[in-house]
């Protein structure tokens, strides 16, 4: 799924993201990946993260072979899902990341969705030309 309303479009993707909170004392929380953009990422995470604070954090995915690791600030969390493992939904915005590497992920992302896209209609198309 393709997120339209924003400066930069946002791409559904699965991954792992480690986040290491800056504050007094580091805080390492895990979260999963929900989509991502060219400027930041959107993750649920079992913590809630104060926003407006600066976290380090390393982004896993099939879709790469190596781990994107930088900075972002957060600039949303809410408490979205009570009943799951990892109920809040953190939005952080890129402060400090490769952004080659963000695009590579990205280009991989649209790729994707680009044969899911073309499978999908190769069925519909096989299945009309058995309807007569």
């Amino acid at each position: 799924m393709v997120y339209k309303s924003r400066r930069y479009q946002r791409y559904s993707a699965e991954g792992s993201v480690a986040l290491e909170v800056k504050k007094h004392e580091s805080c390492s929380i895990a979260a999963d990946l929900i989509d991502i953009s060219f400027t930041g990422m959107y993750v649920c995470s079992e913590k809630r993260i104060e926003p407006g604070s600066r976290v380090k954090f390393e982004l896993a995915s099939k879709l790469i072979s190596e781990p994107i690791t930088g900075e972002g600030e957060i600039k949303y969390a809410k408490k979205k899902e009570i009943h799951s493992a990892r109920p809040f939904r953190i939005g952080i915005e890129f402060i400090a990341v490769d952004g080659d590497a963000i695009e590579h992920l990205i280009n991989k992302i649209q790729r994707r969705i680009v044969v899911e896209k073309r499978k999908k209609e190769a069925k519909r198309k096989s299945s009309m030309d058995w309807d007569w």
